[in-house]
């Protein structure tokens, strides 16, 4: 009785609701600290906030601020969350609620300011985000981009469409995807831009035929065949070239085969060629320049230099010499056998009264000018092709650009 009366009497004066029942079992005393009325769940049902744990309590964690380890309530916020309710006392907060980029918020409890659907840390574009796929684990700004899948992983509004290697020829060009698969493109009047399905390492467009070089090292030809030009042979092959009615192959010993209307074929064992309109040309593997077939204008006649690549036109060639300067020779009318200074270039090509170079940092043509073919797009390009009115190159991020004439969409490579 006198322990009661004690409580009583040291209990504080604004505690106005304190009970005057004894101790409840799971107490180990009346408490006296008591500053505040309990909450739902402090399990010693008396109406006093505890200064300490109490031993009839349960819970992890002391939201109601009395220090015990019980929470507060299983749903403070009334939202219909409790325990997945990363903020249980803003009902605008819990799974599946609508989150906008901006408000330094994540009101859907995702851990990401903003919807993220696929869980990448990025919001999706519908919320105010980045991620312009949010069903896609893979696909956010930055990500890896896939070539030729048709998804754009790096969201930034394309798929990847690259290309390893190109020729033009006549009045049509075709690419080798990064996949291996053929683009043709341009005139097709007797198929030669109609390129069949499979996987291949090389590609020569000529002049209404084209020519492909399988994994296996086999031929497949298509287009105009009437001199034989698009006859493949039989025999495993490590490069190709065509001219206008013919087609070359180096062989895996490096001797030169040619079918169609072709140039008497040279004695030369060569490491890669390039065949014009009546003459072709080549390297051997010390980088000497070889040429044969038709020399009206001294096209056959080379400088004795060593080179890294050459290209025959049709009555000039060019090559990129070893120190990285060009030389041109055969007929120069239109100066297209008399190339710019300089020591920076990568790769060179010979067409029909034209040339084009590349450095890497961009490409410089000279010669006859007709439909704007010597005037070429302001890009990086690393390789390039010519033909009779229209040049194409690849940059450095394997993207297609043409220039010059446009009369059967020889320009306008695939998108």
């Amino acid at each position: 009785m006198i322990t009661l009366l004690l409580a009583i009497a040291c209990a504080p004066t604004d505690d106005v609701s304190v009970p005057t029942h004894a101790a409840r079992p799971d107490d180990t005393a009346v408490e006296v600290e008591d500053t505040a009325v309990d909450t739902a769940f402090d399990t010693d049902t008396d109406s006093a906030e505890d200064s300490a744990a109490e031993t009839g309590d349960t819970g992890s964690e002391d939201t109601d601020g009395d220090t015990d380890t019980a929470p507060a309530c299983e749903d403070c916020d009334d939202d219909g969350y409790a325990a997945d309710d990363c903020d249980d006392v803003d009902a605008r907060v819990h799974p599946g609620a609508a989150d906008f980029v901006g408000d330094a918020l994540d009101q859907d409890c995702d851990g990401v300011d903003g919807e993220d659907e696929d869980g990448d840390a990025h919001a999706s574009m519908e919320s105010g985000g980045d991620d312009c796929d949010d069903a896609d684990v893979d696909a956010f700004p930055g990500a890896a981009e896939a070539s030729w899948d048709g998804v754009d992983q790096d969201c930034d509004g394309a798929d990847v469409r690259d290309y390893t290697a190109l020729d033009v020829g006549a009045g049509h060009a075709c690419a080798l995807r990064s996949t291996g698969e053929l683009d043709c493109w341009g005139d097709d009047t007797a198929g030669q831009a109609t390129a069949p399905t499979g996987v291949y390492v090389d590609v020569a467009a000529g002049g209404a035929h084209t020519c492909a070089l399988d994994v296996a090292g086999t031929v497949t030809c298509w287009g105009d065949n009437r001199l034989g030009q698009a006859r493949a042979p039989a025999g495993v092959f490590s490069e190709l070239d065509a001219g206008l009615y013919y087609t070359c192959g180096i062989t895996t010993a490096g001797t030169v085969e040619c079918w169609g209307s072709a140039p008497a074929e040279p004695a030369y064992t060569l490491v890669s060629l390039s065949a014009g309109a009546y003459h072709a040309c080549g390297l051997e593997a010390s980088g000497t320049l070889r040429c044969w077939g038709q020399d009206a204008y001294g096209e056959t006649s080379p400088p004795s230099s060593a080179a890294v690549s050459v290209s025959a036109g049709v009555q000039h060639a060019c090559a990129v010499l070893a120190t990285g300067e060009l030389s041109c020779w055969g007929r120069d009318r239109d100066e297209e056998a008399t190339p710019p200074s300089g020591s920076s270039f990568i790769d060179v090509a010979a067409g029909y009264e034209f040339s084009c170079a590349t450095t890497g940092a961009g490409a410089t043509c000279w010669g006859d000018d007709t439909s704007s073919k010597t005037t070429p797009p302001t890009a990086d390009l690393v390789t390039v092709g010519a033909g009779t009115n229209h040049a194409c190159g690849l940059d450095v991020d394997g993207l297609l650009h043409c220039w010059g004439s446009d009369l059967y969409g020889e320009s306008t490579p695939p998108a």
